[in-house]
């Protein structure tokens, strides 16, 4: 369930800053999250996945390009499968 919600956070997320052209920190305070959390949650989209500059966020010159797309009705760029995000702790827990 709490991944269905995830999935449409994240593709609202992605219509607001190409379709509503809201940046991305205005994105992301309206969900209530911070603007490093909602560049990563826009490369899991099929919308934004393709205009990833390097595979795992989306930057404000990729959501440019995304409307520019979106302006011209080009198609979008084929998509590259989309991995799930993975918790990566900074430090290795020591044993207690």
């Amino acid at each position: 369930m709490l991944t269905e919600v995830s999935l449409l956070l994240d593709e609202q997320l992605a219509r607001a800053v190409v379709d509503d052209e809201m940046s991305i920190a205005a994105a992301g305070k309206s969900a209530g999250l911070t603007e490093n959390a909602v560049g990563p949650r826009l490369a899991s989209t099929p919308r934004l996945s393709p205009y990833a500059s390097n595979g795992s966020r989306i930057t404000a010159e990729d959501v440019k390009r995304a409307r520019n797309d979106k302006h011209a009705r080009k198609p979008l760029p084929p998509a590259a499968p989309a991995e799930p995000m993975r918790f990566k702790p900074r430090r290795k827990a020591k044993p207690r």
